[in-house]
């Protein structure tokens, strides 16, 4: 998704929604914090002084077995992004959603722009954020963020847990990578070029999730009475501990 593109991801599994949004402050260079969402591209002629065209529907399979097809919206403003966004998610009910490291940064930041135009995430897709927790959860969908799995259970070092590196190790191809000086200029002169290279992370982050995550975690949750999320988040201890109080219960324990 983005100030002028939403991108629905369309794959076999209906009940999942993968998503990764790119925000970048037009006003970075003044040092001012971002006003605005720019997921994705900005596209359209005259949208907030960006100019480019409209975006087609795209492929970016990197691998045969990695298919990544996209259907692309255009819209005209930020408001219409969120408006195309929360009904979207309505219609489709995911029961899983799955992000990278969107707890610390991109559900909150959507939460603040929808805030912003007088629209309670809450209230359109049921989540809402825990600024204490760091963590954003809904009562009835999974929120499982990747980064997550990263830092606990992928052996990766500190300094390669970015979503880049991650796919570089764990997926094995080289994703598609921009020098974030130039994503501006080429969402105003090669919008589908940008496009492909915003979605190449949406493709990384949903095969990283069926490939490692989604089995890793659900298993655990068959034998340990917690919800998928709360798998996830917990520390290593804290899972065998709460595995071992399962047995001893089982066996007779009190």
């Amino acid at each position: 998704m983005s100030t002028n593109h939403v991108y629905v991801f369309k794959k076999r599994h209906p009940n999942k929604f993968a998503y990764v949004a790119e925000v970048r402050s037009m006003a970075e260079n003044q040092n001012r914090p971002a006003s605005g969402m720019f997921v994705r591209m900005l596209s359209r002629a005259g949208a907030k002084g960006c100019v480019g065209e409209d975006i087609d529907d795209l492929q970016y399979t990197p691998k045969p077995e990695f298919e990544g097809y996209f259907r692309v919206k255009n819209v005209q403003t930020e408001l219409d992004l969120l408006k195309a966004w929360f009904s979207h998610m309505q219609e489709v009910k995911p029961g899983i959603y799955v992000t990278y490291n969107d707890d610390f940064f991109d559900w909150p930041f959507l939460e603040k722009r929808a805030a912003h135009h007088g629209i309670k995430m809450n209230e359109e897709i049921g989540f809402q954020c825990d600024n204490n927790q760091g963590e954003c959860r809904a009562k009835f969908s999974c929120h499982l963020d990747c980064f997550a799995w990263v830092k606990r259970d992928s052996y990766l070092p500190q300094g390669s847990q970015g979503l880049k590196a991650v796919t570089k190790a764990k997926l094995r191809y080289d994703p598609l990578e921009v020098n974030p000086e130039d994503m501006v200029r080429f969402a105003m002169e090669q919008p589908q070029t940008m496009a492909s290279y915003s979605v190449s992370d949406d493709v990384a982050t949903y095969y990283l999730y069926m490939t490692y995550v989604h089995p890793f975690i659900f298993s655990l949750a068959t034998i340990i009475p917690m919800l998928p999320d709360e798998v996830l988040w917990k520390g290593s201890g804290t899972l065998c501990e709460i595995l071992l109080m399962v047995q001893a219960f089982k066996a007779g324990g009190t």
